[in-house]
C-alpha cells in the first residue's frame, strides 16, 4: 500500500464519518429546536 492509496483511504473515511455525524447532527438539531430550522 504507497501512500496515495492510505491518503484515499482516509480520505474517504473521513468525508463518509463526516456526512454521517452531519447528518445525524442535523436530524437532532432539528428535533430539538423547530423554531430554527431557517439557516
Amino acid at each position: 500500500m504507497n501512500l496515495g492509496a492510505i491518503a484515499m483511504f482516509i480520505f474517504g473515511a473521513v468525508i463518509l464519518w463526516g456526512g454521517a455525524i452531519y447528518f445525524l447532527w442535523r436530524s437532532i438539531k432539528s428535533k430539538n429546536n423547530k423554531e430554527d430550522i431557517e439557516e
